[in-house]
């Protein structure tokens, strides 16, 4: 039997490149650094080893590969809990996702627990299965509700997640703590990779981040600025980007925009530091409306000094603050978006301003040392009760 405290969970692969697998990392990190160790249980594949020891923290993986995805959900809900029977002084349980609650909450448990609500699958799953039925996603919808209600906690990444908790699942407002994304201030200062002066995104290349409209703008911003590139660093692999791909191609544009897929911190970092304006031109849909984010890019960039531009959304105005440290604009509009990178590229005192303002915000606010000790507190929180009971 391990003597472990504290176990934090995810169906996740881990780590990527993925803004996620960041998350986890200050997360996870943060609680084992509260229980002076602990179990980190995630996903894994053959390119990852099945059990890694880091001091007093364990990390453990599922490696079987199984294709089907519902199938995965399942085995990987009964392989977590068999490493939870294995941990019998376990006080606090950390997860992710409803794929790792049928093992959290499963029969009787002497632990309290967090659910970590950055999505919803209800949500998210009919854009990645477009054949799913109602009666799946209302399956789906109701699993998420008995984990909001049988956790301990709750902890969300933006005010507007705790909104949508409160109104569409009926949780009282007192059970949910917001805390949001955080970033790391850079220190160091990189060499440039390119000479040219370029504009930048990075992050994944779901339809709902709006990379086809920053595309689509680009052809206006050339008008102007015939020489700008654009660095498009995925945290996905290629063959995620073939239909952005293909419309490079119809705009013209290749010989423009540059790809660079799954980059390392410090390789992501240099091409960021250098950009000229990071943009994050998300869409207006049911992903970034109705459930909520906490866009880890605007964060990094503002932490680099680097100037955002971004959709006016309630998730980037928790953010952003238009016009003092950011430039906020209607979504989904190509030709506004292009103006708007324009203006701002041919005023570098402005980009200094917004960067400086920016850079101020992430110091006072927004660092993951910030972010990490609220995340203790909720720890504390659940062990006094535990005392007290």
């Amino acid at each position: 039997m391990k003597k472990h405290r504290a176990l934090y969970c995810a169906f996740d692969l881990f780590p990527t490149s993925k803004g996620a697998s960041t998350h986890i990392t200050y997360f996870a990190n943060a609680l084992f650094d509260f229980f002076a160790g602990g179990m980190l249980f995630t996903l894994g594949n053959q390119e990852y080893l099945s059990e890694e020891w880091e001091g007093s923290v364990q990390l453990k993986r599922m490696q079987k590969q199984i294709p089907n995805f519902w199938k995965r959900t399942q085995y990987y809900a009964n392989e977590l809990y068999k490493e939870i029977q294995s941990l019998p002084i376990l006080e606090v349980v950390h997860y992710r996702d409803i794929w790792s609650a049928q093992a959290v909450l499963r029969g009787e448990r002497n632990y309290k627990t967090v659910f970590e609500v950055n999505s919803f699958p209800s949500v998210e799953l009919p854009y990645r299965y477009p054949l799913l039925s109602k009666s799946s996603i209302e399956k789906i919808r109701n699993l998420e509700k008995l984990c909001l209600e049988k956790s301990d906690k709750i902890v969300v990444p933006s005010q507007l997640i705790q909104t949508r908790i409160i109104q569409n699942y009926g949780i009282e407002k007192q059970k949910i703590d917001v805390i949001p994304n955080g970033a790391e201030i850079c220190e160091l200062h990189y060499p440039k990779l390119i000479q040219e002066e370029y504009i930048i995104y990075f992050g994944a290349v779901q339809k709902w981040q709006g990379v086809d409209i920053l595309l689509k703008s680009f052809p206006y911003l050339l008008k102007m600025k015939p020489d700008l590139k654009l660095v498009i660093c995925c945290s996905t692999r290629p063959r995620e980007s073939k239909l952005l791909q293909k419309l490079v191609r119809r705009l013209e544009l290749e010989d423009h925009v540059i790809w660079k897929y799954q980059l390392s911190k410090q390789e992501l970092s240099q091409w960021l530091q250098h950009a000229l304006i990071s943009v994050a031109p998300l869409k207006e849909d049911a992903r970034n409306i109705e459930q909520g984010c906490s866009p880890l890019k605007i964060l990094e960039s503002m932490a680099h000094k680097v100037p955002v531009v971004a959709s006016s959304l309630q998730v980037t105005q928790e953010i952003v603050t238009h016009d003092q440290d950011g430039i906020l604009i209607q979504s989904e509009r190509p030709r506004e978006l292009g103006r708007s990178l324009y203006l701002l590229l041919s005023d570098p005192k402005k980009r200094e301003l917004l960067s400086q303002n920016a850079f101020q915000k992430i110091q006072n606010q927004y660092t993951w040392a910030i972010q990490t000790q609220k995340l203790q507190n909720v720890y504390h929180q659940l062990i006094e009760e535990n005392i007290v009971c």
